[in-house]
C-alpha cells in the first residue's frame, strides 16, 4: 500500500510540474551586454544604425543591456532595468511568453523603446577630460553583473565603440609611449599592470571592438601598423584580465563633437617627402588639369631618383563610390596606382625603386566625407588619390605601412 502511495504521489509531482511549465516560458539562458561608448574629442563613431542595430540584437533575444560613456571618469549612462525592467525572472519569462506568442507584435511595442534609447546613449557626449578605458572596463564589471537572474545562465559581452588611445590612468600612451614600446616591452608593461592589480576581472568575458585607431583631428592619423601594435596592447590586457577579444573591422564616418579635451597621442613618425595626384570619381582620369597632373609627376620622379631607398605609390579612393561596392574601390585604388607607376616609369625611375600597393578608402590620409550624416563629393573627392611617398623606416617597407604627421587634403 506504502508502494502505491508513493508512486501515486511521484505521479502527481510530475503532472503538477509538466502543468506549470504550460502557463510560462522558462528562460534558462540569456546575454548581459555592456556598450562603451567613445564620444570623445579626436574620435570617429560608427553610424546611427549600426550602433542601434547592436542595441536591437540584444533585446530581441532577451538580453539586458547598460551603456557607459568612455572619458576621464568613465560612468554608467543607463543600467538595464532603467529601461525595460528586467528586474526578475517573473519578469524575464513574461517578455519571453509575449514573444512567443505574437513576436511581430513584440517587436511592434518594442522598437520605438530600444530606438530611444540607443539614440539616447548614441548622442551621450563625454563629460570629463582625456580617455581613460581600464577605468570604463572597471566599470563594467558591476554592469554585467547588475541584472542577473538566478537560474538563468548569461553570456557576459562587452561592446567598445573607441580609437583605443587611453590617454590618462594606468594606461596612458601619452605618458608610456606606448607606439614606442616593441612587443616584448608592451608584454612586461601588461604583466606589471597585472601584479599591481590594476586590470579588471574579465574572466569569462566576450570583447568586441569596433573602431582600433580611427581617429579625428587634431589627432594624428595612426596607420595600420600602429593600429597593430594598439590592437596587441588591449589583446594582451583582456588576456590577463580573463576575457577574449576579437577586433571588427568597419568604417566609421562620423566625427565626434565633443566640448571636453583630450590630449593628443604623438605618433612617431618617418615619412620623408610625398606628392599627391587626384582622380574623377570611378575613373583613372585625373580631376585637375592633366598639365599640372604630370607636372607633379616630374617633381616626383626626380625626388625617387634622388633619395635612396624606396618609395610606395598608393592608390587610395572615397569611402563611397557611386554604387556603394566595395571591390569597386580597391578597383580603382588599384588602376590608379599602376597608371602612376607606369608614368613615373616612362620618366625613368626603376622598378627596384617603387612598390605600388592600393589600400582603397584604408588609407592612413583618408578624410571624412560626411558632414552631419551627409555625404559630400568635394570632401570625397579629396581621397580619390594616389599618394607618392618615401619612407626611411625597414620595417614600414617590409609591412606596407604608412604614417605622416597630419593628413593630407
Amino acid at each position: 500500500m506504502k508502494k502505491n502511495i508513493f508512486y501515486f504521489c511521484c505521479i502527481l509531482v510530475f503532472f503538477s510540474v509538466l502543468l506549470s511549465g504550460c502557463e510560462k516560458t522558462e528562460v534558462t539562458e540569456s546575454e548581459s551586454v555592456v556598450v562603451l561608448i567613445g564620444n570623445h574629442a579626436n574620435a570617429k563613431m560608427v553610424d546611427e544604425k549600426k550602433f542601434l542595430e547592436e542595441v536591437k540584437d540584444v533585446y530581441m533575444n532577451l538580453g539586458t543591456i547598460s551603456f557607459i560613456v568612455v572619458d576621464g571618469e568613465p560612468e554608467i549612462i543607463y543600467k538595464d532595468d532603467e529601461i525595460l525592467g528586467y528586474v526578475g525572472q517573473e519578469e524575464m519569462e513574461k517578455r519571453a511568453k509575449e514573444k512567443a506568442l505574437n513576436e511581430d507584435l513584440w517587436r511592434q511595442e518594442l522598437n520605438p523603446i530600444i530606438e530611444r534609447i540607443g539614440k539616447d546613449a548614441y548622442n551621450t557626449p563625454a563629460n570629463n577630460n582625456e580617455v581613460d578605458i581600464i577605468k570604463a572596463l572597471n566599470e563594467t564589471s558591476s554592469a554585467l553583473n547588475y541584472s542577473m537572474i538566478e537560474n538563468v545562465e548569461y553570456d557576459k559581452r562587452i561592446v567598445i565603440y573607441d580609437s583605443g588611445l587611453s590617454t590618462t590612468g594606468v594606461v596612458n600612451f601619452c605618458e608610456h609611449n606606448i607606439l614606442q614600446m616593441s612587443e616584448a616591452e608592451i608584454n612586461a608593461f601588461v604583466d606589471e599592470l597585472y601584479y599591481n592589480k590594476e586590470i579588471p576581472n574579465l574572466s569569462e568575458v566576450e570583447v568586441e571592438w569596433y573602431g582600433i585607431g580611427k581617429v579625428a583631428e587634431p589627432q594624428q592619423a595612426i596607420s595600420n601598423k600602429y593600429c597593430e601594435k594598439i590592437k596587441y596592447l588591449w589583446n594582451r590586457i583582456i588576456e590577463k584580465a580573463g576575457g577574449t577579444i576579437k577586433f571588427i573591422d568597419y568604417i566609421f564616418n562620423i566625427t565626434v563633437k565633443a566640448d571636453c579635451e583630450v590630449s593628443k597621442v604623438i605618433i612617431p613618425s618617418v615619412s620623408r617627402e610625398k606628392f599627391v595626384v587626384y582622380f574623377l570619381g570611378d575613373s583613372i582620369a585625373y580631376n585637375n588639369n592633366e598639365i599640372i597632373a604630370k607636372n607633379v609627376l616630374v617633381q616626383a620622379a626626380n625626388e625617387i631618383m634622388s633619395f635612396e631607398g624606396v618609395w610606395y605609390i598608393i592608390g587610395c579612393e572615397a569611402t563611397r563610390t557611386e554604387d556603394g561596392v566595395e571591390d569597386l574601390k580597391n578597383h580603382y585604388s588599384a588602376l590608379r596606382a599602376d597608371k602612376v607607376a607606369k608614368e613615373l616609369r616612362k620618366l625613368g625611375v626603376s622598378d627596384s625603386k617603387i612598390i605600388v600597393s592600393a589600400l582603397g578608402p584604408y588609407d592612413p590620409w583618408n578624410i571624412n566625407e560626411y558632414v552631419d550624416g551627409s555625404w559630400r563629393e568635394e570632401l570625397a573627392q579629396k581621397n580619390r588619390k594616389v599618394v607618392i611617398i618615401h619612407t626611411e623606416n625597414p620595417e614600414i617597407v617590409d609591412d606596407i605601412e604608412f604614417i605622416e604627421e597630419g593628413r593630407i587634403g
